[in-house]
């Protein structure tokens, strides 16, 4: 029984997705709600299984090594409760905002058919499997960005399909690499130990986080990101950058577990603080980056994807500082989970607000809009909520895991001196100030400015309503009880993970997070955010764009076009030679052969070898060779 739920998670959203096309569309609104509400409880009460003890697995009936294998853990199922729970307010919300677009149905089964692909990325027990749901949402995802069907929505997901593919390729090969160093695809192995680690696994895992940085957004493999999110529908961009960018992080996570976890009794994590150290300062590099480019963006659903970019840089700091301080880093992997859960919460409802804005309007350029809280104040207190748990604004979600990430990599940074890792530290405040910043300037120019035009009268949508306000009491809940979101949500997933016990009680569950320095430190990061939106306004600072040939699109273009140049060269070059060497094969065997004729006896008496096969007579050279070589050897 229990493994019915466990096959339902993913199933249910599957057979959602098929079903689309034999339900009246009278009744479409109400199917798609109760679809995804039924995988959210699905999840849920496989959730509680296995938080009583259940230990539920699924292998391919098939029997093969290649067969799919799910099992049903703490921290995989933390991330499925989340996206379906997620996936469920959006499409509450997307029930109403569909009705201005065109192709719903084939909206919706991509739609779901993504959910089924992230739900079973959460539940794979082994890297194969994994891959499989992994490609699964990529591919389906490229419905969703391209469903306008305009030029810049097909350019759009054109670049996003080729990095997609790309990553896809990348994971491959990583794994097998793994697969060669290792003998194992499973999930759960255990480390290799002490120094026994390969020059194949480490490649195979570089590989491995190229492959799921694609899809998370990491720097410099971000440049999909932002393109993709303005041009599809709402919906789909709350999905995109709250839950699909997950996927990427968890395999990361996952990954990294896999390969570079000892025991708790080795000796030996050298190789791991080596990983943590690159993912901390990928991370760092991915935040700061990613503020940047929101701060100057005109496009308010462009800018809340750099923002996504930006937040998975946090995520990544935590998972660097997490890997580098090995059984002692439970601070910063429990940093970041809660930010993926947050995230997730504020991004998505981000979005919504955005869509809820341009569904009423038809606009998206910030300087455009203004004084909506007159015509929309359901929206702009959600807006409010949402840009408060961005921002780290205490008593909301995002102050909680901002302060968990901050002395994180605070302990990294003093566990052994490490001055880079204080440099990272200085630079995830400075970041902090221009989130902050971003959406005063966000919320200020699209609330509470002077109108720059007149709307006509608004209504406001109970759907819509309905999934923000669903997605803004998350973020209530997770900023005003974080010790209760620690010991029953996060604690819990640190199950599968090897961690100090004592570290996790004393370092993690003892936080105090409304002390006076952690408090006054968040002060001074939205005091900085109102300097820099202050100076920004005054001397237009937001409305600069740098160079076409700074732009990471620009650069990914340039080494496209090599790669291009480069393979069309080389084919070139193989097709002229294969045909070459085809000419000189048949010119060798014909004279070959005349020379093997000359050799028989009319009459009888020899082999007439002209009657046989070339690729026989090669594997007589190959058998006599070898026959040679193991005589002379022996």
């Amino acid at each position: 029984m229990a493994t019915v739920f466990l096959l339902s998670c993913v199933l249910l959203p599957v057979a959602g997705a098929i079903g689309m096309y034999w339900v009246p569309e009278r009744i479409h609104k109400l199917y798609m709600s109760a679809v995804a509400g039924f995988t959210f409880f699905t999840t849920l009460g496989l959730y509680r299984l296995v938080e009583g003890g259940a230990e539920i697995a699924y292998r391919g009936f098939w029997g093969s090594p290649l067969g799919l294998h799910l099992e049903a853990e703490s921290f995989g199922l933390l991330f499925a409760a989340l996206s379906s729970f997620v996936w469920f307010a959006v499409t509450i919300f997307s029930t109403s905002y569909m009705d201005m677009e065109t192709g719903k149905q084939r909206f919706y089964f991509f739609f779901l058919l993504t959910l089924a692909g992230t739900l079973g990325v959460t539940l794979s027990a082994d890297l194969l499997t994994l891959l499989l749901f992994f490609e699964l949402v990529s591919l389906a995802a490229y419905p969703l960005v391209v469903h306008k069907k305009t030029g810049p929505a097909y350019e759009a997901g054109n670049l996003y399909l080729y990095m997609a593919v790309a990553g896809g390729m990348a994971l491959i090969l990583g794994m097998a690499l793994v697969y060669t160093d290792m003998g194992t695809l499973s999930l759960w192995s255990e480390g290799p130990g002490a120094g026994e680690t390969g020059f194949l696994t480490y490649l195979g895992v570089g590989f491995m986080v190229i492959g799921f940085g694609v899809k998370a957004g990491m720097v410099p493999l971000h440049i999909w990101l932002p393109k993709a999110h303005p041009v599809a529908p709402t919906p789909a961009s709350a999905l995109l950058s709250g839950i699909m960018i997950k996927t990427g992080v968890f395999g990361i996570i996952r990954v990294i577990n896999m390969v570079f976890a000892p025991d708790m009794e080795a000796l030996y994590w050298g190789e791991l603080e080596a990983v943590g150290l690159i993912i901390t300062f990928l991370g760092v590099a991915t935040m700061l980056l990613g503020v940047f480019m929101a701060l100057l963006q005109e496009n308010m659903k462009k800018m809340l994807a750099c923002h996504s970019v930006s937040q998975i840089g946090y995520i990544l700091m935590g998972i660097g500082a997490a890997a580098y301080l090995g059984p002692l880093g439970a601070v910063g992997l429990s940093g970041a989970i809660y930010h993926t859960i947050n995230h997730a919460l504020f991004k998505a409802a981000l979005f919504l607000v955005a869509g809820a804005i341009y569904f009423q309007t038809r606009e998206l350029n910030l300087y455009r809009l203004g004084g909506l809280w007159k015509v929309m104040p359901f929206t702009a207190v959600i807006g409010l909520l949402a840009s408060f748990g961005i921002a780290g604004v205490p008593l909301f979600n995002g102050y909680i895991s901002k302060t968990i990430l901050h002395h994180a990599i605070v302990e990294a940074a003093e566990y052994e001196n490490v001055r880079l890792l204080f440099t990272a530290e200085r630079i995830f405040m400075l970041t902090g100030a221009g989130t902050a910043c971003s959406f005063i300037k966000f919320y200020y120019l699209l609330f509470l400015r002077k109108p720059q035009r007149s709307y006509q009268k608004i209504r406001e949508t109970r759907p819509m309503q309905l999934g923000m306000v669903v997605l803004a009491g998350a973020i209530l809940l997770f900023g005003l009880g974080p010790n209760l979101v620690l010991e029953r949500f996060i604690e819990p997933a640190l199950d599968i993970f090897v961690l100090e016990r004592h570290h996790v009680e004393t370092h993690l569950l003892a936080l105090n997070f409304f002390n006076l320095k952690d408090l006054g430190l968040v002060s001074l990061s939205l005091a900085g955010g109102f300097i820099i939106f202050f100076l920004g306004m005054r001397t237009g600072a937001f409305h600069l764009h740098l160079p076409s040939w700074m732009g990471g699109e620009y650069i990914g273009r340039r080494f496209g076009d090599i790669y291009r140049a480069g393979w069309n060269f080389a084919s070139k070059g193989y097709y002229e030679g294969r045909e070459e060497l085809t000419e000189m094969r048949e010119r060798i065997g014909s004279r070959g052969g005349v020379v093997l004729q000359s050799l028989d006896r009319k009459g009888g008496g020899w082999a007439n070898f002209a009657n046989l096969d070339f690729d026989l007579l090669l594997l007589i050279f190959l058998l006599l060779f070898f026959l040679v070589e193991y005589l002379v050897a022996g």
